[in-house]
């Protein structure tokens, strides 16, 4: 009795533990990636896919892309961060959304 006891016990606690799928991601070298002309679009794509399947890397988007966003310069590395913040619907990056647009930044 004790046996099945122990063995109930470790299979709830196995349970409750969640799996790592993969090894950890590293986002600051992907968001590094995601700054820069050359490689903007390709990061954007890797973000978006990592964002849907991992809510840290979602977090960790929703809190970069309102600092992206308030760059004055509009270019391509931009137009990714604000159409990550629209995909992801990152509420952190309305107040940045709204000021760009109150600014006229994106026409």
């Amino acid at each position: 009795m004790r046996r099945a006891f122990w063995i109930l016990l470790i299979a709830i606690c196995s349970l409750s533990i969640p799996a790592r799928s993969q090894q950890p991601q590293d986002s600051s070298h992907v968001f590094d990636q995601l700054n820069q002309m050359s490689t903007t679009d390709r990061a954007a794509k890797h973000i978006l896919e990592a964002a849907s399947q991992d809510p840290a890397m979602r977090q960790q988007a929703a809190e970069r892309l309102p600092g992206m966003i308030d760059k004055p310069e509009i270019n391509e590395v931009w137009l990714n961060a604000v159409r990550l913040a629209g995909k992801l619907k990152a509420l952190e990056a309305v107040p940045s959304l709204q000021k760009a647009f109150l600014l006229g930044n994106w026409i």
